[in-house]
């Protein structure tokens, strides 16, 4: 299984993290790929409903292009195409150059302290 973990962090503590990672990875040591939002509202209109139904379909199903996965959720193409980038552009979802969609991870943790705000 290969997990990826979201975390809310503001940008200092998102850089020192950075900075962390890059040094344990630096050293050889294996790291969890890590993706930090700014605030709740960037996490959850980022990771809102229908785009985490659309990267269950790509991980349940490798290789679906957009139109066949249009067609298997109900949806629109160009609100499926729009869903696509903003995962893709995250690093949640892959495309390859024939348009194929895979998911590297099946599995994401979120991280969110409820007593800081970010």
């Amino acid at each position: 299984m290969s997990r990826i973990e979201i975390e809310i962090k503001n940008p200092k503590s998102a850089s020192a993290a950075f900075a962390d990672a890059w040094n344990r990875a630096a050293a050889g040591e294996s790291i969890t790929p890590r993706i930090a939002f700014g605030s709740y509202a960037e996490l959850f209109s980022t990771l809102h409903e229908s785009r985490f139904g659309l990267l269950r379909e790509v991980v349940r199903q490798p290789g679906l292009s957009l139109s066949q996965l249009a067609m298997r959720l109900g949806r629109e193409f160009n609100v499926i195409e729009t869903d696509v980038n903003a995962l893709v552009d995250i690093g949640l979802i892959e495309q390859d150059a024939n348009g194929d969609l895979t998911a590297p991870y099946d599995e994401i943790l979120i991280h969110a302290d409820l007593t800081k705000a970010a």
